[in-house]
């Protein structure tokens, strides 16, 4: 079994399969708090850049267990605008953190070998 994915740019990553047209695919998810909307002002291309070399190099390394990679941000920025920083983070109850995320989907950048 290979090494888990580590990188100081990456928050988290696990290896989850999935059935992509038919066929069963292992895909790397790799979450990251860099900003991966190629639009917004605060989008940082060399990090972003390094972050996907860094997972292509572990995919080779994984001898054909993994067939591409995904990068995502943490759940908790899906609801901040594009050009603006994250919300502080405060102590609420679960209840009140629910109703006030928002419903806008995630950005993501995805890549495969």
């Amino acid at each position: 079994m290979s090494k888990p994915f580590s990188h100081p740019l990456a928050r988290r990553a696990r290896a989850w399969t999935t059935t992509i047209d038919g066929q069963t695919r292992t895909l790397l998810v790799i979450v990251t708090t860099l900003e991966l909307d190629k639009a917004s002002s605060h989008y940082k291309t060399d990090l972003v850049a390094r972050l996907s070399r860094a997972a292509e190099d572990h995919i080779v390394k994984a001898k054909g267990g993994i067939d591409g990679f995904i990068l995502i941000n943490r759940p908790r920025d899906w609801d901040a605008a594009p050009d603006e920083a994250a919300p502080a983070v405060t102590k609420t109850s679960k209840r009140s953190r629910h109703s006030a995320r928002s419903t806008s989907s995630p950005r993501t950048q995805e890549s495969s070998i």
